[in-house]
């Protein structure tokens, strides 16, 4: 008598393969949840970014003003109270380009990776199984 020759390994296999495909498709649509969750907290923290940028830049943007009319009224000339700012940009500009890698490139790279690598809380670890 052969392995596969009688109705019972047949139905067994069927079902094996059925439950393997509900197992497949399980996998699939948790890997979507998994997906929609991280993509929602990227695009949630870029829109954070976004006003915080744009209300910050509003706020320099007037100190900066502020600024340039003080140094103006201390100085006597307009133009020298707006170039000390502008002077100022610029500093601040070449110490930002310098520190580039550290400041944003790192961080951003780790929030990524943190994000989209390290495992979700309620997947369960395989490496514990084994």
């Amino acid at each position: 008598m052969a392995l596969f020759s009688s109705d019972h390994n047949i139905e067994t296999i069927a079902l094996l393969i059925k439950e393997l495909k509900h197992y497949i498709q399980l996998k699939g649509e948790s890997l979507q949840l998994s997906m929609v969750s991280k993509l929602s907290v990227l695009l949630s923290t870029l829109v954070l970014c976004i006003l915080f940028l744009m209300f910050g830049s509003i706020i320099v943007l007037f100190l900066s003003y502020t600024l340039a009319e003080a140094i103006a009224s201390w100085s006597g000339v307009p133009a020298i109270g707006y170039a000390c700012i502008v002077l100022l940009y610029l500093l601040i500009s070449l110490l930002i380009y310098s520190k580039r890698h550290t400041w944003i490139q790192v961080p951003i790279s780790n929030f990524l990776a943190n994000l989209f690598l390290k495992n979700d809380e309620n997947t369960p670890n395989h490496e514990a199984d084994e």
